[in-house]
């Protein structure tokens, strides 16, 4: 049972949720059921709804040596205020006229496309070596340690493959031409993220290829098909959850034979947990832990710089609030090892509630500026990806609340797409001027 005062913050949460998905997925323009706004609901209900809530049907709120119980209503709370005020600033309308690029020609042998392909498969064997092409025949990753100080970034080009991959399959579907190029290289990537073992890039690139099928065929998903699919997909990332070995791939064994669908359910919702470690740290500041002001700022902004050049740049201190969060808790350091937080936990840890609430309505203000621009640039096939790379990039937004985290994630992932959009705009533009000339 809920408290009062659990009960209260929870519906609430929940019916905000409700009325932005029903609204949404029942509205006569088939492309508002796509809105940022309706990502961010699906989101919060995962972590803020229906994880917490199992857990407590389980009589399961013990996580990480600690129950976790009496931060629940603090963090509905946060999730609410958080969620309403991202609504709010979803809802200011941009009055300034977006420009429109109407241009639908699919270029295969887009140059940047290559570039960006190239750049993927090299980092990737810099930073693998031969091993990363020996993952389809289930052997181990080996981290070759090239790249210095930038070897991270050498790393992170992995997440391009990503972008590649979208700009494939929108090809496909649009000429149905080079499917076996297409498939060829997911089955590879997958394989080498289901080996790398962070599921976020699994979900970024199901779920942009997703919504890039639905929006090209113009049409809507059927209920039945969203609800199951979903549950499917949150079963897979529970059998990876317990199958995987990190750079080894996933090992099945008896146990896991074992275990049925409900089972690998089960198991997926874990991920809801980081909702848990956000009420703990929600209680902490500034009760032990004083407020971090601009410091995730700081962070951010130092992350290019290598540690050759700064020895002293600051780097993982709100990570480390959160082992000392868990370690007076409970006596253990090790208990917080790993715990993430959700976005608006790190804007609370910053500021307070004030924080919270700016931070969240500016992250509407930035849906909202992704929508308009592709509500302005709906039929162009390059405009879809990069929308669906940026919706899809929504999860890592929320999911995990260190800013320094996200802009690396995004500059790999997202950002490539903006960057051929520019060049793109540029050679319509160029055609454009070209073709009235003749006229």
């Amino acid at each position: 049972m809920l408290t009062t005062g659990e009960a209260f913050w929870f519906y609430s949460l929940t019916i905000l949720i409700m009325i932005i998905l029903i609204k949404n997925t029942l509205h006569k323009d088939f492309l508002v059921m796509w809105s940022p706004l309706s990502v961010v609901a699906i989101i919060y209900l995962y972590y803020c709804v229906i994880g917490p809530y199992i857990t407590i049907q389980a009589g399961d709120t013990y996580y990480r040596l600690l129950d976790h119980r009496p931060y629940y209503e603090i963090g509905w709370k946060a999730g609410f205020l958080s969620l309403l005020s991202i609504c709010v600033g979803f809802g200011i309308k941009d009055t300034k006229k977006a420009s429109v690029h109407a241009n639908t020609k699919v270029h295969h042998d887009l140059r940047e496309k290559r570039f960006l392909l190239w750049l993927a498969l090299i980092g990737s064997f810099l930073t693998f070596g031969l091993s990363g092409f020996g993952v389809l025949a289930g052997e181990n990753l080996n981290i070759t340690g090239l790249g210095g100080s930038f070897k991270n970034y050498i790393f992170y080009t992995v997440n391009i493959f990503i972008p590649v991959l979208a700009l494939m399959f929108v090809e496909y579907l649009t000429n149905k031409r080079r499917l076996w190029v297409f498939l060829v290289l997911l089955i590879y990537v997958l394989t080498l993220f289901l080996a790398l073992g962070f599921r976020y890039r699994l979900v970024m690139l199901v779920g942009s290829l997703f919504m890039i099928y639905y929006i090209h065929k113009r049409r809507k998903p059927q209920w039945i098909v969203l609800f199951f699919g979903l549950l499917v997909f949150v079963a897979l990332m529970g059998f990876i959850e317990i199958t995987r070995r990190l750079h080894g791939g996933l090992i099945i064994d008896e146990s896991v034979v074992e275990l049925g669908f409900a089972d690998f359910l089960l198991i997926g919702m874990r991920e809801s947990a980081v909702f848990q470690s956000t009420g703990l740290m929600l209680t902490a500041v500034p009760d032990y832990i004083p407020y971090q002001n601009f410091q995730f700022v700081l962070e951010t902004l130092a992350m290019p710089i290598p540690r050759e050049l700064w020895p002293g740049k600051p780097s993982g201190e709100e990570l480390k609030l959160i082992l000392q969060a868990y370690e007076r808790q409970t006596g253990f350091e090790e208990a917080g090892i790993g715990a993430a937080i959700l976005n608006f936990g790190e804007a609370f840890i910053a500021f307070g509630w004030g924080g919270l609430l700016i931070v969240s309505f500016i992250w509407g203000l930035i849906f909202r500026k992704a929508w308009n621009f592709f509500r302005s640039n709906a039929n162009n096939i390059y405009a879809i990806v990069l929308f669906t790379l940026f919706n899809s990039f929504i999860y890592v937004i929320i999911s995990r609340g260190y800013l320094p985290q996200i802009a690396l994630n995004f500059f790999f992932t997202v950002y490539p797409m903006f960057w051929i959009w520019s060049k793109i705009r540029k050679r319509f533009a160029r055609y454009q001027i070209r073709d009235e000339f003749k006229s």
